[in-house]
């Protein structure tokens, strides 16, 4: 599977990024940096899917990125990405 970065956006010092695969027909969010507690969400056509950086993550040992479920997509379908910190900074990428 190849997978591109269609989008990007920074949010405090995490990266939030709309990835996705031709092959599977599907994008995903991916939320990098960030610290236990922070969260990540793809939407597409108003379908939604979340994953949150886990407590307990250790941040020295990389475990603070996670990954959404993916979502299906049609190749005119715009996938927007979001980061939301513990703190409840919040940013949002551009549809794509």
């Amino acid at each position: 599977m190849i997978a591109v970065t269609v989008a990007r956006v920074r949010v405090g010092t995490a990266g939030v990024e709309v990835r996705h695969s031709a092959t599977c027909s599907a994008s995903w969010a991916r939320i990098t940096g960030a610290a236990p507690g922070d969260t990540v969400s793809v939407e597409v056509a108003g379908a939604t899917e979340r994953a949150t950086v886990p407590e307990g993550a250790d941040m020295a040992a990389a475990e603070t990125d996670a990954y959404t479920p993916m979502l299906a997509v049609t190749p005119r379908a715009a996938a927007r990405a979001c980061g939301t910190l513990a703190d409840g900074t919040r940013a949002c990428t551009a549809g794509r």
